[in-house]
């Protein structure tokens, strides 16, 4: 396994929104689309955007 270093980095304060998934990692891509859809209908996705994960084991 490749050990990564760790970066800890201040952001300047930003909108979020989030989706919970509860499951397998391998159905993770279904929790985008949905949310990503979401966004789209709603007219908020920017032309510039970033997507976070945060992955509880």
């Amino acid at each position: 396994m490749v050990m990564h270093e760790v970066v800890i980095r201040n952001l300047p304060a930003m909108n979020v929104v989030s989706l919970d998934h509860v499951g397998s990692y391998m159905q993770i891509g279904k929790a985008f689309d949905s949310l990503f859809g979401w966004l789209a209908a709603r007219n908020l996705l920017p032309a510039e955007f970033r997507t976070v994960g945060i992955y509880l084991l």
